[in-house]
């Protein structure tokens, strides 16, 4: 065999298993919804939240690394003594999220990165239910005044529309052990 033969054989098997190999991995990726790069992000949030416990009241602070959330997924702030995280007047819809039943947020205020969500509509309520929770304790407690929000959603939104979650967070100190969570500074006013 001559070298022309010998190099055109190779980038035809090469090319071939290229196109063998990028759609199978693009096929498996959707089975592993969680990313490394999302739970990193989701834990850096939560780090955020507990030492932002020393700031003082009005002090505004940017998380200075953007929020990566993988799609289907949501953050979302529970306080100690609720059952479900009720959220109105989102997309004209009240969204009620159960709260995990893991020992992170057994009686006390935390923050969970939820996946594999499901929704169920009732009227203008949506019910969302996970499979998956990684949830964290925190020691503040969440304010919902202004633009506070205790939800970053990432999911294809109740009108259709997809969204993609890269973005900055906000964080503001209220007094007592308050804060306020918001994608857009201020929260809290």
């Amino acid at each position: 065999m001559n070298k022309k033969a010998i190099a055109l054989s190779f980038l035809t098997v090469l090319v071939l298993a290229l196109l063998i190999w990028i759609p199978t991995c693009i096929v498996l990726s959707g089975y592993f919804k969680q990313t490394s790069q999302a739970v990193d992000s989701f834990h850096f949030l939560s780090n955020q939240i507990n030492q932002f416990q020393t700031a003082t009241k009005g002090e505004i602070k940017v998380v200075d690394q953007s929020i990566t959330m993988d799609k289907g997924t949501v953050i979302a702030v529970f306080t100690e003594s609720v059952a479900a995280l009720i959220v109105p007047d989102i997309d004209e819809y009240t969204i009620i999220i159960p709260k995990p039943k893991v020992s992170e947020c057994a009686s006390k205020k935390c923050i969970c990165l939820l996946a594999d969500l499901k929704t169920t509509y009732v009227s203008n309520q949506v019910s969302l239910s996970y499979e998956k929770a990684n949830c964290n304790t925190i020691p503040l407690t969440l304010i919902r005044t202004g633009k506070s929000t205790p939800l970053i959603i990432n999911y294809e939104d109740l009108n259709g529309k997809k969204t993609i979650r890269d973005r900055a967070v906000y964080l503001e100190r209220s007094s007592g052990t308050g804060f306020g969570m918001c994608e857009e500074s201020p929260c809290l006013t």
